[in-house]
């Protein structure tokens, strides 16, 4: 289902993840297509979509502020250690060693990359994202793939 565009013309505060403070943009996340769901990952939240998306599909742009350092939810934007956190939204997508989606860090935009269904998890390879991650963990994805240990891409370039 794509999503429909006119939404985001009259958008009201309470159907928004980011604050006020954050200007509203089209095909931002919104509560309409989304909902943040407890998780038992060190991350404690996830996002689950109310809506079907097919592989190639935007699933939405997002924001965040950038630093110099990282945080348990934020992404890496550049190889020089720029981060953009964003506790609202982007930072909860949970990890999959198989993931239905995938970040595009120059436009900040969120792509599904195999047909999602709705309450499907949005997921991405944390190892595609982080050259090394805030925190490395043992991943139990359940994966054919699975990698057993999460760290970075780096961090294995290394070894």
């Amino acid at each position: 289902m794509p999503i429909d565009k006119r939404v985001f013309e009259n958008l009201e505060q309470s159907d928004r993840f980011y604050p006020e403070e954050v200007p509203s943009f089209d095909m931002e996340p919104i509560k309409t297509y989304f909902m943040i769901v407890k998780s038992p990952e060190e991350i404690k939240e996830g996002i689950i979509t109310l809506i079907s998306f097919k592989d190639g599909d935007l699933i939405c742009k997002w924001t965040g502020m950038h630093l110099k350092f990282q945080t348990l939810h934020s992404l890496q934007h550049t190889e020089d250690k720029i981060f953009i956190h964003d506790t609202w939204f982007i930072g909860k997508l949970l990890h999959s060693c198989d993931p239905n989606c995938k970040l595009d860090m120059d436009n900040m935009q969120l792509y599904a990359i195999k047909d999602i269904k709705p309450f499907d998890k949005l997921t991405v390879d944390y190892d595609d994202t982080e050259k090394k991650l805030y925190q490395s963990f043992h991943c139990n994805c359940g994966a054919a793939n699975c990698k057993g240990f999460i760290d970075g891409y780096g961090v294995k370039n290394e070894n």
